[in-house]
């Protein structure tokens, strides 16, 4: 198919071109505003002098470009209110949500050490408790030679030891490493600022609750130490089932790992002032029944000064850890790390 194309003269041309800009400039056309001295020589003015700038006329566009300006600046005004008022709200909400204490049920164990498990271990906690150990408890890659029954043998104690303070290590690294604010969710620091409330505290230890004091109201203030503590002693607890539960270590090494928790724990908050205990306290004790550990509760206190019972003494621990005294240093500075990371979350 041909197409036939369309010759102007030279002279057709130009009116060609200004007829289009007469269309596309007809609307303006149709308005007659003044130029002011200003725009002849050059100065640029504001869109808003411009649009006053109306011959007579035009009284009726001046008055309601006008209208339409106040309107303009009306609408922006509501705007900004209204954006600041949604940050007034949104803060607000936040922060009852922060100091909003948790609806959690107060559980009391009836009987049975079913129930008293399942009032002190938390599966928030527990399941963050696991992440923790995994690096430490990978780390033992045989059974380790237990050098406690056997003290005769001091090649074998020596690379036992040697890798219990490597798992050791790594255990408080991931601690210190996991209370860091980045890696303490929301659902486990408000359960563990829960706990500081005596009205929601799910059960008391005899040690914890004689070197401190709990919430009573919601602005009662605890010291840094006083919430460390009461937060520590949940951890460890979940620390020592997510250890027990770990099928690939020897009783051995659970046992060692479990031990040097609760003495860092006690070397560090054993310096707090004691007081009386006033509330009914439980007791962790940790049982072998079929060659497998299990850690239970009793309602009575046994009198002992740890958190939990049937573990190794507190010298058979440090003996241990004086083998490597470098490696000792550092992993009472993670602990402290993680001590210091709850101080500043848990509030």
């Amino acid at each position: 198919m041909k197409t036939e194309s369309i010759h102007l003269t030279d002279n057709e041309q130009p009116l060609l071109q200004f007829s289009n800009r007469q269309s596309r400039n007809l609307f303006i056309s149709d308005f007659n505003f003044e130029i002011s001295p200003q725009k002849k020589s050059g100065k640029s003015m504001s869109p808003k002098r411009q649009l006053m700038k109306v011959c007579p006329q035009t009284q009726s566009l001046k008055f309601i470009m006008s209208q339409n300006l106040l309107q303009l600046q009306n609408l922006n005004s509501l705007k900004k209110i209204f954006k600041r008022s949604v940050i007034v709200v949104r803060a607000c909400i936040r922060l009852h949500k922060f100091q909003k204490k948790p609806n959690l049920v107060l559980k009391v164990p009836l009987s049975g050490k079913e129930s008293l498990i399942d009032t002190v271990l938390n599966e928030t906690v527990l399941s963050w408790c696991r992440g923790i150990c995994k690096k430490s408890l990978s780390s033992i890659k045989m059974p380790v030679f237990d050098y406690l029954k056997n003290p005769n043998c001091n090649i074998k104690a020596d690379t036992s030891k040697v890798q219990l303070i490597n798992a050791i290590k790594f255990l408080v690294e991931s601690l210190a490493y996991y209370t860091h604010p980045h890696y303490l969710n929301y659902e486990l620091k408000s359960f563990l600022c829960s706990q500081l409330y005596e009205d929601y505290k799910l059960y008391f230890t005899h040690y914890v609750s004689e070197r401190t004091k709990y919430k009573i109201a919601i602005l009662d203030e605890l010291q840094d130490k006083e919430a460390a503590i009461i937060s520590l002693e949940i951890i460890i607890f979940n620390l020592t089932e997510a250890i027990i539960q770990d099928s690939l270590s020897c009783n051995f090494s659970k046992l060692v790992l479990i031990s040097v928790l609760q003495l860092l724990f006690k070397q560090y908050f054993d310096e707090m002032n004691c007081s009386i205990c006033h509330q009914n306290c439980i007791q962790g004790q940790i049982k072998l029944n079929n060659n497998k550990f299990y850690l239970t509760f009793v309602n009575q206190h046994s009198g002992s000064l740890n958190l939990i019972d049937g573990v190794y003494n507190d010298q058979q621990i440090i003996d241990l850890l004086d083998f490597n005294r470098c490696q000792f240093g550092k992993i009472q500075e993670y602990f402290r790390i993680a001590v210091k990371h709850l101080e500043k979350q848990i509030i």
